[in-house]
């Protein structure tokens, strides 16, 4: 079950436009600080993190500063920004492994959303994407993030190529064995599991950490393999650690390798 966090607003102004934001609808509201440290700590579930919206968007921070920075969906700087300007190509291995070419810009469904890095990067590359989020604090991370990045169109041009992404906020299991009517529209689709838990040593990405202490704990990946396989859509593509095991033991039709991940893809005859 995921986490309740208290949001805290910039300024007063902002209230109703957290009771628009699906996903936060049953968070309690703060203005002051104190209060938000006084709901967190007076709570019988452990809060590590609360919400702060302002004018700039959503953003994630933990209490303990010391933990991590804030998290924040951003597709119009750092990292996002620089794979849009640079790294997207159709040699690229993700491309590839959809084979995504001037001819083929194939329609995705990525039923693990997550903060929506590669469903960028898919969309950058010509892809419509869809995004499934079950999480409602990551969803509401996520949609802020795509709405930002939508209104930036009029500043940069060059967004209009990666802006036919969207998200929606529920469980994929269901979606894939409720939606058999849709599924026929997606070409794709994508699964990324989250990783196994590194080892004491190695400090994972502050967006993979925050996502391990939010994100639900149930491991239903069998189940949304299942679903993927016994869907329409042909092709399914899975993110894998490079040196991790097949999802639920089972094959793919083949694997493309990169340098610390593996793409491993099913070619779906159903």
């Amino acid at each position: 079950m995921s986490q309740r966090l208290g949001v805290l607003l910039s300024q007063p102004i902002l209230t109703n436009m957290v009771s628009t934001m699906e996903g936060l609808d049953d968070c309690p509201v703060f203005i002051d600080i104190n209060d938000l440290n006084n709901f967190a700590n007076s709570s019988d579930v452990s809060h590590d993190y609360y919400l702060y919206l302002s004018e700039d968007g959503l953003s994630l921070k933990p209490f303990d500063k010391s933990k991590h920075g804030d998290i924040k969906v951003d597709f119009l700087r750092g990292k996002n920004n620089h794979r849009r300007l640079y790294s997207t190509s159709y040699r690229s291995d993700i491309a590839r492994a959809f084979a995504i070419s001037s001819k083929n810009k194939p329609r995705i469904l990525d039923c693990t959303a997550g903060f929506g890095s590669d469903a960028f990067s898919l969309a950058c590359l010509g892809c419509e994407v869809k995004l499934i989020e079950r999480n409602p604090l990551i969803y509401a991370l996520l949609y802020d993030g795509i709405q930002r990045m939508k209104m930036a169109i009029c500043l940069d041009e060059q967004l209009k190529k990666c802006i036919n992404i969207s998200c929606i906020y529920g469980d994929s299991i269901c979606y894939l064995n409720q939606s058999s009517g849709d599924q026929s529209f997606f070409d794709a689709i994508y699964l990324d599991p989250m990783f196994p838990p590194k080892s004491k040593n190695a400090k994972s990405k502050k967006e993979m950490q925050a996502v391990q202490n939010i994100a639900d704990s149930e491991d239903d990946h069998d189940k949304l393999l299942s679903g993927a396989l016994e869907s329409r859509v042909k092709r399914i593509v899975i993110k894998r650690p490079i040196k991790g095991g097949f999802l639920s033991g089972i094959s793919p039709s083949f694997s493309i390798k990169a340098r610390s991940v593996r793409y491993d893809v099913f070619i779906n005859k159903c």
